[in-house]
């Protein structure tokens, strides 16, 4: 319908002579009126020509009035459009009365023109002010994915709009404005542009909170416009910008430049306000889309930091000041940090009795657990076989030393010799027969506590030269072994102080200083870890006995040691048994809360990002 105005427009403007400029203005509602068609097209009419349209809109009353312009006199004519579905309108026109025919003429031709020009606005509908602009407008900031495109598509749709010359668009980006296009541009704007006065007039805007206008009305509200009569250039522009504003947050600014001779109008600034609000957080959304995750960080960050300062929000400074303290203490406060791993208990010296020869097991005296003395018997092997080999060499050399007598008392060199090498045979045969009986009886070493080796049950068996048959420990002399993970090994030193929680009594806890960590790694549980050893200290004094005692022992009078004496680290040491396993933590320094909890999955991304090229 716009371009069928628009033609109707041109076509009487072809037949006034001395046609300068001409207007269809149409009332969109009541103090509101917007340009239908412009001649020239795509201009701006003179603003005389615009007072006279609104005149005859809101008085419904023809006007004929001279242009008070300084540089020519023209003579404008105005007549009332009057619709039974519309608000109303006006058609005006100005003529150089120089070379137009007279007053009458004009009239008479133009009135039979818009006459004609009735049945094409019965068939529009009233409609909201802006409705059909701001679905242009629309259209071209979905028209495309990129940004600047986006943006300049949308400054030529304003400038078109509004029949301006020139509509820029400026993004807020780190508390100043910087333009993001502007109409009939390239799409992208270079660094080496300069846009310093634009900008400058936004950022007026924008500290203003409003919408300026310059020139300034009659009955404006006064605004400070100095940037704008600098980018007026001496007032030969007309200016029109308003702000971005989405969530009460301003995020940009629009500023629209026009010639001085067709200055901005009260309707127009309306309308762009209008369809500035629909538009601007559609606007947002397609620059928040183009952020990297980075910058759509620190806006997210700006933004809540900006809420935090702002008066009220009680329940968000809150949560604010709670992160802030929780990030510095992870950040700052150190905390002791031990490196926790799997441990065992084993004896420090360990003696292993093995079978002196092939033979079967008769008799066990102890079993793991078992507290032993001295030359205890522990293990007694079959001797019935060694028995009979005694008494076999037994009689030989009672056989030799009698065949010796019978040589010794004929004379017999030859044998003599014989026998007494037989004789000697025999003693050497018996002998090893009777250190192989000797043998036969496994005895304890030391006092200590038998910590391997339950053969109760395996009583007759054979056995084998070698095999072991048992493990003695000595009595509280105990080393502690720690399977440390390779990723925590770098943590620990020789000197180093721990604690043992066994697992069997979780309530007691055994200290003890690192002695030394083996070079080597071993698989534990698919896992690879390197034996740390650890020599006990005293212990705590004072803590209840062994549960592991015997239990035949006789109450006593004897009064308790005092705390630290040599008995009181004894007892200590009398709760662990060589084989008990329990968990073990070793203080390796200070460290922060922050390292401490994010240390191992730093090391995981470090390696993984290692491993995948980075």
């Amino acid at each position: 319908m716009e371009s069928t105005i628009q033609d109707w427009l041109s076509q009487l403007c072809g037949k006034v002579t001395g046609v300068r400029s001409a207007l269809i203005l149409l009332a969109a509602r009541p103090g509101q009126s917007l340009p239908a068609a412009v001649w020239p097209a795509n201009s701006r009419p003179p603003t005389e020509v615009y007072t006279a349209a609104r005149d005859t809109v809101l008085g419904e009353l023809a006007v004929h009035c001279v242009s008070p312009s300084t540089t020519a006199q023209y003579h404008i004519f105005s007549l009332p459009l009057r619709l039974a579905n519309w608000a109303g309108g006006a058609f005006a026109i100005a003529v150089d009365p120089a070379a137009a025919a007279s007053d009458d003429i004009v009239l008479g031709t133009i009135r039979p023109a818009v006459a004609q020009l009735h049945p094409l606005l019965a068939t529009l509908q009233p409609a909201n002010p802006g409705s059909s602009e701001a679905l242009r407008l629309t259209a071209a900031l979905l028209a495309h994915d990129d940004l600047a495109l986006a943006c300049t598509a949308f400054a030529n749709e304003l400038a078109n709009i509004f029949r301006c010359h020139r509509a820029s668009i400026g993004l807020l980006q780190g508390g100043h404005v910087t333009v993001a296009a502007i109409s009939h541009g390239s799409g992208r704007i270079t660094p080496g542009q300069s846009f310093a006065e634009v900008e400058a007039a936004m950022e007026e805007a924008i500290d203003q909170g409003a919408t300026v206008q310059y020139p300034l009305g009659k009955d404006a509200r006064a605004l400070v416009v100095l940037a704008h009569t600098i980018l007026a250039k001496g007032a030969q522009e007309s200016i029109l910008t308003a702000p971005l504003v989405v969530e009460q947050q301003i995020i940009g600014a629009i500023t629209l430049e026009s010639p001085g001779d067709a200055a901005f109008n009260e309707d127009e600034k309306i309308l762009l306000e209008h369809l500035v609000g629909l538009l601007a957080p559609l606007l947002n959304l397609k620059r928040r889309a183009s952020e990297t995750a980075w910058q759509r960080s620190r806006s997210e960050l700006a933004h809540y930091w900006a809420q935090l300062r702002a008066p009220g929000l009680n329940r968000c400074k809150l949560v604010g000041a709670t992160f802030a303290a929780v990030v510095l203490v992870l950040a700052a406060v150190p905390v002791p940090y031990r490196v926790t791993a799997p441990a065992r208990v084993e004896g420090e010296v360990q003696r292993v009795l093995a079978a002196p020869s092939d033979g079967f097991l008769q008799q066990v005296h102890a079993r793991p657990g078992d507290e032993v003395k001295q030359n205890q018997v522990l293990i007694e092997l079959a001797q019935h076989d060694l028995l009979l080999e005694q008494r076999k060499w037994q009689s030989e050399l009672a056989q030799h030393e009698n065949a010796y007598g019978a040589a010794m008392s004929k004379g017999d060199r030859t044998q003599l010799a014989v026998s007494m090498a037989r004789i000697q045979e025999a003693q050497a045969q018996l002998g090893l027969v009777e250190q192989q009986l000797a043998r036969s009886r496994l005895t304890a070493p030391f006092d200590g506590i038998v910590s391997e080796g339950d053969l109760a049950q395996s009583l007759g068996s054979p056995v084998k030269k070698g095999q072991i048959l048992m493990t003695v420990a000595p009595r509280g002399r105990y080393r502690i072994v720690v399977e440390v993970d390779e990723i925590d090994i770098r943590h620990v030193q020789d000197g180093q102080s721990g604690s043992l929680t066994p697992t069997a009594r979780p309530g007691d806890s055994q200290t003890f200083v690192v002695s030394r960590i083996t070079p080597v790694a071993t698989v534990v549980d698919t896992r690879n870890v390197f034996e740390v050893e650890g020599a006990l200290h005293g212990g705590e004094p004072g803590l209840a006995a062994s549960a592991f005692e015997a239990p035949a022992r006789a109450p006593t009078s004897t009064p308790l040691p005092a705390p630290g004496s040599a008995p009181a680290a004894a007892a200590s040491s009398d709760r662990l048994r060589p084989g008990m396993r329990g968990v073990a933590k070793i203080s390796t320094g200070y460290r922060p809360l922050g390292w401490i909890f994010f240390h191992r999955l730093a090391n995981w991304a470090r390696l993984n990002l290692w491993r995948w090229g980075f």
